[in-house]
């Protein structure tokens, strides 16, 4: 009875590393290719050249494919595409089993939706669910444009996550940065280190911590803020600026120059905001 138990656990124990081992194997199609006797596991492939793995298709003009290792190196008019996301270069080495494709290129794109990517080099993580670039890139979403030396996408969340040298550009805002997150779909920045955000109205915010939308100016802040906006003459009796300042005795640090105009006075120091009829900006401040 133990034996015929032990023989059943290494039949399904078979069993289920040959089926592993058949959902990583990559499929391929191409109308020419051939084995050399120096490489016997490689096989050259040319000419409509496409890959298929796991929902994941790459068409290119030239590759070499090893059959034993699941490894692929394709070159020329390289385009991978899963559900959403399109991915462009000129060489990428994909490692069928663990699902990770680096891409190389004059300019490597990465389009998914109304988001575009470009860079030289793409690190693109299946598993994980990141497309990661190491070497400065330019990202163009709706109407801002983003720029970073590195960064992370999250192709699950459409989120961004920079570092370095973090600029974003909008019709609304002007913002820069040593490191930020921005929601794609939200168009929400969040800030985690010392960032100077200029708007559109002229209001300039310095704060270490907060949020800032780029289509609608609101802005939430939370640590060290500094405010400022320029003043402008109006022949408008009913145009009045107030100066506010609250000073956080136990941080000491000041939230001053908050210039408000068209005779709008805040209801509170923690929440502040402008008339949206004149394009003002929203701004939320909270004590922590």
């Amino acid at each position: 009875m133990s034996l015929k138990r032990t023989a059943l656990q290494i039949f399904f124990i078979v069993i289920t590393t040959c089926s592993a081992i058949a959902q990583k194997q990559i499929d391929y199609q191409s109308d020419w290719g051939e084995r050399r006797p120096s490489f016997p596991d490689c096989l050259i492939l040319k000419s409509n050249v496409v890959f298929v793995h796991q929902d994941m298709t790459m068409s290119c003009d030239s590759a070499v494919f090893n059959t034993k290792d699941n490894f692929i190196e394709a070159f020329g008019s390289i385009h991978l595409w899963q559900d959403t996301i399109d991915l462009y270069g000129d060489q990428v080495y994909y490692d069928g089993n663990t699902k990770t494709a680096e891409i190389f290129g004059k300019v490597v794109t990465l389009q998914d939706g109304g988001m575009t990517l470009q860079t030289d080099y793409i690190v693109w993580e299946r598993e994980a669910q990141t497309v990661r670039y190491t070497n400065s890139a330019d990202i163009w979403n709706d109407e801002s444009t983003l720029k970073s030396l590195m960064g992370t996408y999250y192709t699950d969340t459409k989120i961004i996550e920079f570092t370095d040298r973090v600029r974003i550009s909008s019709p609304n805002a002007d913002i820069q940065s040593d490191s930020l997150m921005y929601d794609t779909k939200t168009d929400w920045a969040y800030f985690y280190s010392p960032t100077n955000i200029t708007t559109s109205d002229s209001l300039v915010i310095l704060t270490e911590r907060g949020n800032f939308n780029t289509k609608t100016n609101q802005a939430v802040l939370y640590q060290n803020n500094i405010l400022q906006q320029v003043s402008t003459k109006s022949t408008n009796p009913h145009c009045r600026q107030h100066r506010l300042q609250y000073r956080d005795r136990m941080r000491q640090s000041v939230w001053q120059c908050l210039h408000f105009r068209y005779g709008k006075r805040p209801e509170s120091i923690f929440k502040l905001f402008g008339d949206r009829q004149k394009r003002q900006s929203q701004i939320c401040l909270f004590d922590r």
